[in-house]
């Protein structure tokens, strides 16, 4: 039997902006299917009307308002008591898994095996806050920039997970109804089909309690709130919170150091979600690496390139670039090589101050990002030891960490299909 229903759905600001709340219709599968997701959903009516959609036992919302939305992102290790390396620790071993299943997807796309149904790659390290129902009732989600998935889990079910805020009941919310279903948003969904009036669908997700998806597709957060602009400003591994906007907040300002390189698709179905950026080079300090430029492009089988990922913190490069990236830092740091939590790790020099040099990112349309020691670099000064925060990547594509956005203004544009980064300190508001 299913269930649907329009209620409010609210977005937690974190200052004085007006947000005012989001009218949605929600939806939901009354028996839980663990990390096999069906969902049947309503269309939408007219053309200020957008969906958004939660599930496990599923909701699905659609949005009736172009909001300018300021929020916090929490880290997932904020409410824990970890000391720097800790965290660290923590990332990096959810960087692993999320990694294994990025590898995952690339291998079944590169090998145009039939996939059955779509598979969020699972993890990431920040937290957003929202509200739906009538009562309100708050819920906390993962970002995630590499999935179009957004879901909470929805009462009844038998496998819930456990999660920290009350599981949400559509009994409790006065604004829940049933809807027909009749969307265009049913004919972007992979693997559909309709079953009398209703429209089922199945997505597998591994972990975790809910996901707000910021991906490429049409059933993301940013397509399904018609904003093509989000951005975000990270702290540091040890700030509990960092920003996101998304609306006309998204933006930077004409005395802005911005640089910008277009942002790039996938020829694949399975990795169309992920935003990639085409790197053309790297540069240790004023060196410039003799990297083959077909070692970052794309191929036609989907595999390659590099996709900017906010739910992993390391950055990884094809084994060979990586190689290339090490010998040049021995070799311009004369820093002896030592056993480390990374693959590529180091003694410091004594003394209070290091003299590292910068390493470049050149993407298309020169757009190069010159990143400081702080950026690629993690420091364990009680231990006399440094890593580079990077590693090989044992996949068919190379991931653009989150360390390497610190304390930057990231800003995607889908109107203009472009990624610009602003270097800034992120308490700044």
């Amino acid at each position: 039997m299913y269930f649907h229903a329009p209620i409010p759905l609210y977005i937690h600001a974190t200052d004085h902006y007006n947000i005012s709340y989001i009218n949605a219709q929600e939806y939901i599968y009354t028996q839980d299917v663990f990390h096999s997701l069906f969902l049947v959903f309503d269309g939408i009516n007219s053309t200020s009307s957008l969906g958004l959609y939660f599930c496990l036992t599923n909701c699905f919302h659609t949005i009736q308002s172009k909001n300018r939305v300021p929020g916090d992102l929490r880290r997932v290790d904020s409410d824990g008591n970890f000391t720097k390396s800790e965290l660290l620790q923590r990332a990096m071993k959810r960087g692993r898994k999320r990694i294994e299943r990025l590898n995952s997807m690339a291998t079944l796309a590169a090998s145009n095996v039939d996939i059955d149904a779509p598979v969020h790659a699972g993890g990431g390290e920040f937290l957003m806050d929202l509200s739906i129902g009538t009562p309100p009732m708050p819920f906390s989600a993962i970002l995630d920039t590499g999935s179009d998935l957004i879901w909470t889990q929805c009462q009844p079910c038998i496998h819930c997970i456990n999660q920290q805020t009350p599981i949400f009941d559509p009994n409790e919310s006065s604004s829940f109804s049933k809807l027909p279903c009749s969307s265009d948003l049913c004919k972007a969904l992979p693997q559909s089909r309709r079953t009398s009036s209703n429209c089922e669908y199945l997505y597998q997700y591994d972990g975790g309690a809910g996901l707000v998806g910021l991906g490429r597709g049409q059933l993301s957060l940013v397509a399904q709130l018609d904003e093509p602009k989000f951005s975000y400003c990270l702290k540091s591994i040890d700030s509990k919170t960092s920003t996101l906007f998304m609306g006309s907040r998204a933006s930077t300002t004409s005395g802005d150091s911005i640089i910008t390189t277009p942002l790039i698709k996938n020829p694949s179905p399975s990795l169309s979600s992920f935003y990639y950026i085409s790197l053309k080079g790297i540069s240790v300090g004023k060196t410039l690496l003799p990297i083959d430029s077909s070692a970052f492009e794309i191929k036609s089988d989907g595999s390659g390139g590099m996709i900017i990922d906010s739910g992993t913190a390391l950055t990884y490069l094809e084994k060979s670039v990586f190689d290339l990236v090490k010998e040049e830092f021995s070799k311009q740091t004369q820093s002896p090589i030592t056993q480390g939590p990374l693959e590529f790790c180091f003694t410091l020099p004594p003394g209070e101050s290091f003299n590292f040099p910068t390493l470049t990112f050149h993407f298309e349309g020169q757009a190069d990002l010159e990143l400081s020691p702080e950026n690629y670099l993690i420091i364990r000064v009680e231990n006399g030891l440094g890593c580079l925060a990077m590693g090989s990547s044992k996949s068919i594509s190379m991931i653009f960490g989150n360390i390497m956005h610190h304390n930057m203004l990231v800003l995607y544009d889908l109107a203009q299909e472009t990624l610009s980064f602003v270097p800034k300190h992120c308490t700044d508001d």
